[in-house]
């Protein structure tokens, strides 16, 4: 009976997949395996042991794959996210193991220290050219501010005022941010050096964060360029028939359709101005010719004023005039037709002497 039950137990063992897998070397005669365990109790501890052996590899799967899953698919340790069978497992184990082993960990973090070390000097650099303009900038709106000032014809304009503030968009932010911090940390940054603090790895954490929160910045971001526009954010303050508008963004919220007009056009003189100025050291008597539109908006004693506004800085303004009773606010008008071949006829109709 007894060997019936073990022949029964060989024959069963013999369907499993365990021993259809195992190759023919272990299933002939050797004297080395002999034993006085019976045939029954030795399948069963040879299906324990395949079962513990199964564990253990679902276990390293397992924990292969929570290790992977700090990991992108581009990253630094090139590690593969998604091994093959148990023999890639395995090998991955083994790589892994020779990898702690040998302290390479160390290697890669002293190449990660210079990389975003280079990285965050290099952002720093770029975003320090980028504010550099900024003094030209507010020289420009100093030179704007000052022109009004001294020369403004419009009665119903007493004040035009121009400043630039801080930039409220994220990534300048933490450009400036970035810059700042390589300012101050220059040193501190990357690799240990004669000149490193004892604080090192806090530096270098925080500088990791800051170029995390860039990152992330820059996906969230509509264009794919910083401008140098980007960088500041312009004001106005338009004191209107003695309404005085504060620090606004944007002209339309200083008065009406044809303040908003006046105000541009004004605004754009002067910028003209200045850059004309500044051009034309070599001409005593330089003079710009300018198309204005959307004068019809502007009451008749505002062009009258916007006309000489322009004038006084050598600019002839040119364009359409939508009434007839201001005619004599311009030195010349002329009037403009189709010939019978389409062509545009000029003919010059009146001249003012008296405007210069």
């Amino acid at each position: 009976m007894k060997l019936h039950a073990e022949l029964d137990a060989f024959a069963g063992f013999e369907q499993t997949a365990l021993w259809q897998q195992s190759g023919s070397a272990n299933k002939g005669d050797n004297e080395a395996f002999k034993t006085d365990r019976s045939c029954k109790e030795l399948i069963e501890a040879i299906l324990l042991k395949d079962h513990e052996i199964r564990a253990g590899w679902d276990k390293l799967r397992d924990s292969i794959h929570r290790f992977l899953g700090n990991f992108s698919d581009d990253n630094i340790f090139n590690f593969r996210l998604l091994p093959g069978g148990n023999a890639e497992f395995g090998l991955f184990a083994e790589q892994l193991s020779d990898f702690v082993a040998n302290s390479k960990i160390e290697e890669y973090e002293k190449r990660v220290n210079e990389r975003f070390s280079s990285i965050i000097r290099t952002l720093g650099t770029e975003i320090k050219r980028l504010l550099e303009f900024h003094n030209k900038i507010q020289k420009v709106i100093h030179n704007i501010n000052k022109d009004f000032a001294s020369k403004n014809f419009v009665s119903a304009i007493q004040k035009i005022e121009l400043r630039i503030d801080d930039s409220v968009n994220t990534v300048v932010q933490l450009l400036v941010e970035v810059k700042e911090y390589s300012d101050v940390h220059n040193y501190d940054l990357g690799g240990m050096n004669l000149f490193s603090t004892v604080d090192q790895d806090a530096v270098n954490r925080k500088a990791i964060e800051l170029l995390q929160q860039l990152h992330k910045a820059i996906g969230e971001y509509r264009n794919a360029i910083i401008t140098l526009s980007d960088t500041f954010e312009l004001k106005f303050r338009i004191e209107e028939n003695h309404n005085d508008s504060g620090w606004v963004e944007r002209l339309s919220n200083v008065g009406s359709e044809g303040t908003d007009v006046l105000v541009k056009a004004m605004i754009n003189i002067m910028l003209l101005n200045v850059f004309k100025e500044g051009a034309s050291k070599r001409f005593k008597d330089f003079r710009l010719h300018c198309m204005m539109d959307e004068i019809g908006k502007l009451h008749p004693v505002n062009v009258k004023g916007i006309l000489q506004f322009a004038n006084d800085r050598n600019i002839n303004l040119i364009n359409g005039s939508p009434t007839e009773t201001n005619a004599l606010d311009y030195k010349h008008i002329y009037r403009l037709e189709k010939d019978f071949k389409r062509n545009t006829r000029i003919k010059r109709i009146i001249t003012n002497h008296s405007v210069q």
